[in-house]
């Protein structure tokens, strides 16, 4: 189900030398120049790399529903502490060149997107425990089970790769995993069931999350508004009056995934219930860990793999040692949000 590649001495030091200069030339992964020019930069990454990240996104392979990249080094001095809350980037400086790293590697899959409700609009995000939120369904909990789910279910422009790059984890977390392969154990009922628009999934509530967010120099201020009003009206909907959708989607042989965790999904009827019930036995028995080690980078299919994670083996810290991880969306089709961003190269969702 995990596909590895281990970087080389040489390739580190080549990624390195790149993530020098860029560093020099741009403060912020966040930079419209940076996140426009990022395809073009990633083409000086190794071609090993390159032609690793390439296969994953083509050949779609039944055993590689995500892949691992290791070897590059973490400072532990240098990236600071663990973030106490999400979105601040305070730390943007100090892990600048892993938020770059995670972007380039990223954009050989296609366009990292963020979302306007998710941490202040950013491209990459924090993952890590934050107090008083230890029991939720979100990437911010610890004492509680994150339940198997597709990243931004909810949403027609869900990312199609989810990418994590571990800085800190000292055996604290797993990430859970499960492919579409969890097909063999359901009956054909089952996933003709699975086939079939008989289920709802809500918006989380980071969805709801509102952040101030400058005007749009292209845009005049009244259609700056409207367009916000717009955006907030489709979410509303998608919560009170969600559309039915199928669980399984594409190939019957190894289907594409669009699944949430019983606290955001509904079935419509008995036998839609039974079949998500079966759908979930089959991913705990098919479920693997994967515990990231600082340096680590994963990119999950969104559409081939559901993830969670386990409560964490001891409890948060809260000192700044505790598990980080950065995270990024990629969508292969970026034209398909079009709606929901105010200019075509923007990269936020609203």
């Amino acid at each position: 189900m995990i596909s590895q590649f281990i970087l080389t001495d040489d390739e580190v030091r080549e990624i390195e030398s790149q993530l020098g200069h860029l560093v020099r030339e741009f403060k912020t992964p966040e930079d419209p120049v940076f996140l426009h020019e990022a395809g073009i930069f990633a083409h000086d990454l190794p071609l090993r790399a390159r032609k690793f990240i390439n296969d994953f996104r083509l050949k779609e392979s039944a055993d590689a529903a995500v892949c691992v990249i290791s070897g590059y080094p973490i400072d532990n001095q240098k990236i600071g502490l663990t973030p106490f809350d999400r979105g601040s980037k305070s730390d943007t400086q100090r892990t600048l060149e892993e938020q770059m790293l995670l972007v380039l590697l990223g954009s050989l899959l296609g366009d990292p997107v963020g979302w306007s409700t998710q941490q202040a609009g950013h491209i990459v995000h924090d993952i890590s425990p934050v107090k008083g939120q230890e029991t939720g369904q979100t990437g911010s909990s610890s004492k509680e089970e994150l339940f198997f789910h597709t990243e931004d279910a909810f949403h027609p422009y869900r990312g199609d790769y989810l990418g994590m790059m571990c800085l800190r984890n000292q055996n604290q977390a797993a990430t859970t995993l499960a492919s579409n392969q969890i097909i063999s154990r359901l009956t054909r009922d089952e996933i003709n069931k699975l086939f079939e628009p008989r289920f709802v999934i809500r918006p989380d509530a980071s969805q709801f999350e509102k952040h101030r967010f400058a005007k749009v120099d292209e845009l005049s201020e009244d259609d700056f508004e409207k367009f916000l009003q717009y955006s907030d009206a489709k979410i509303s909907k998608m919560n009170t009056t969600p559309e039915p959708t199928a669980i399984f989607f594409g190939d019957p042989a190894s289907p594409y995934i669009r699944v949430d965790c019983h606290v955001y999904m509904d079935a419509l009827d008995e036998e839609a219930e039974a079949a998500i019930h079966a759908f979930n036995r089959a991913v705990q028995e098919e479920q693997i860990d994967l515990e990231l080690k600082a340096g680590e980078i994963c990119f999950i299919d969104n559409y081939r793999a559901v993830h969670g994670r386990k409560a964490f083996n001891y409890a948060a810290r809260y000192d700044g040692t505790d598990r980080w991880l950065k995270r990024v969306n990629i969508s292969r089709d970026i034209r398909k949000s079009r709606d929901m961003r105010m200019t075509s190269t923007s990269r936020i969702i609203f």
